[in-house]
């Protein structure tokens, strides 16, 4: 299966590009209220006022058919604030990221964890991969 989300991160220049950009921001308007809160109070991402509890009109995200470290990667190059506490940030935003695809992603195909938190520490996360193949 091809990876849906190739052409954005692999572009030349795609943590610039307005589609990768858009793609960013509709993830992010994606996440929880508390999720966009904890991102915004520790700076990692900035969402003007009005949009913060507002939503794109689908979840995209329940379409998807595998969990892209790449895209997060690329994700949190280009949302987190370059600074100091870079690491710090990055890690809150990929654990926020991967929260979101975990709990609305039933159709996994393709899954790579690069993260340090156990999958099971994840809401949904163990019913989602390993109780759902047990007949």
């Amino acid at each position: 299966m091809e990876n849906p989300y190739k052409t954005l991160y692999y572009s030349k220049a795609s943590n610039q590009s307005l589609s990768f950009n858009k793609l960013c921001n509709t993830i992010v308007y994606l996440l929880p209220t508390s999720s966009k809160q904890l991102l915004i109070e520790n700076e990692v991402v900035s969402i003007p006022t009005p949009f913060l509890n507002n939503k794109p009109l689908f979840n995209y995200i329940s379409f998807s058919s595998q969990i892209s470290t790449d895209l997060i990667d690329k994700m949190g190059d280009a949302l987190s604030k370059n600074d100091h506490k870079y690491q710090e940030k990055y890690k809150l935003l990929g654990q926020e990221y991967y929260k979101l695809f975990i709990t609305n992603c039933k159709n996994i195909t393709v899954f790579n964890w690069t993260t340090a938190l156990p999958l099971y520490q994840y809401p949904a996360g163990a019913s989602t991969f390993f109780l759902s193949s047990i007949p």
